[in-house]
């Protein structure tokens, strides 16, 4: 009933809930955007995985839940939404969106008891059930929480509940309160604004009322079993030590823009790489529209960040094949590649090079001795063994593309 008259369940039909139904994957996220308040005209027409259709109902919810590294999909650019979600499954959505928008949902319970099947929880997962075991959200069945089972719609129903109860604020977007109002059908409610309760980290007035008359009442000496909502305000300190940052990192790609949300400290090399357009090869990520400040290797992510894919045109092989490309940012001007060979490796026979940041440095028609002088030329050097190094005399960043090495 609380999951219903909440919106969080559309129900199967006008009458029906179907409690033994099965969850799956593009269920669970709807709901879990419903609760977060998700305005879903934001993402509407959005499909960020090609087994997501832009009209279906749980689209703009994943494409929601995409942005913010909720999920991430099943691999291969596929999110997977009618396979059936397991309770582990269903506790790391939870604690993602707790933990990446910056959710306090402590319930002061702090279980000190773990489950007892919890080496079969999946090792991906165990963190995230024990948090939400140990603050009471997750139950099992007193003593198992039974990681792989199916979540039925009445068990995912129950857990929204506790949830929603324990969570004063939701968010729907970093730093957003959700404009979604909290209905409790068992208690008379006086319903407050989401800008108040975000402001006085309370959710529903008339339970703190409750609370508070419970207050005067213990003014006759007996001991006050109220909760302390001082507490609950410290924990929704973001200087909280406890608490993960997050910071958003917009990827500008030729003309798209995508975003990602990241933790604090991440290191900006690790970051994935883009889908290569045809014919250009990746160099790296910088942080100019001109392509002109390179990331390093050693930058971590300090704050929200835009950064710009640079590509260079790649260069066909003329006797077929298909080419390997090696890019390797930040190097020194003393930076080479090995190439191993019985015999010397020759420009023009066995490899060519280019400087591909300055192609026209290293042209492919025959240059006139007095232009010679501007060209980049290449050094080849026996290390011996049989390997060789392939540089760029002037230092410069060059792609060697084999042609047949013997």
């Amino acid at each position: 009933m609380y999951a219903s008259i909440n919106k969080f369940f559309s129900g199967n039909s006008a009458n029906t809930f179907d409690p033994n139904g099965m969850m799956n994957r593009g269920m669970f996220v709807t709901v879990l955007g419903r609760m977060a308040g998700v305005d879903v005209t934001e993402y509407t027409g959005q499909s960020v995985f090609s087994d997501v259709e832009a009209d279906s109902y749980y689209a703009p919810f994943v494409a929601w839940a995409s942005k913010y590294g909720i999920t991430t999909g099943v691999g291969n650019g596929k999110f997977n939404p009618n396979d059936i979600i397991t309770r582990e499954q269903m506790a790391v959505f939870f604690v993602r969106y707790f933990e990446i928008l910056g959710v306090n949902y402590d319930t002061g319970a702090n279980v000190t008891t773990i489950p007892a099947d919890i080496d079969m929880v999946s090792p991906w997962a165990r963190e995230m059930v024990l948090k939400l075991w140990r603050a009471g959200l997750l139950v099992g069945d007193g003593i198992n929480f039974n990681p792989t089972a199916i979540a039925s719609r009445a068990e995912t129903a129950a857990l929204c509940m506790r949830t929603d109860k324990a969570v004063k604020v939701w968010y729907m977007e970093s730093g957003m309160p959700s404009n979604r109002i909290s209905i409790n059908p068992n208690m008379d409610q006086i319903l407050e604004t989401p800008a108040s309760a975000a402001g006085s980290n309370s959710k529903d007035i008339s339970e703190n009322n409750s609370k508070d008359d419970s207050k005067e009442k213990s003014g006759n000496g007996s001991k006050d079993n109220s909760r302390d909502d001082s507490k609950d305000d410290s924990k929704d300190d973001p200087t909280d030590e406890n608490r993960t940052t997050y910071y958003k990192v917009t990827f500008m790609i030729d003309s798209t823009r995508d975003e990602k949300l990241y933790k604090k400290d991440t290191l900006l090399g690790t970051l994935p790489n883009p889908a290569q357009p045809a014919g250009k090869v990746f160099l790296g990520w910088c942080y100019d529209s001109e392509r002109s400040k390179p990331v390093t290797a050693t930058d971590k992510l300090a704050g929200n960040v835009t950064l710009y894919a640079k590509f260079a045109y790649a260069i066909s092989l003329d006797a077929g094949g298909t080419p390997n490309y090696i890019s390797a940012l930040d190097q020194g001007s003393d930076f080479f590649i090995v190439v191993i060979s019985d015999i010397k490796p020759k420009q023009g026979r066995d490899f060519k090079f280019k400087n591909i940041t300055a192609p026209d440095k290293t042209p492919e028609t025959e240059e006139t001795e007095e232009d010679s002088i501007k060209i980049e030329k290449v050094v080849v050097k026996d290390k011996g063994n049989g390997f060789w190094s392939i540089s760029s005399a002037n230092g410069d960043l060059l792609l060697v593309i084999p042609i047949k090495l013997s």
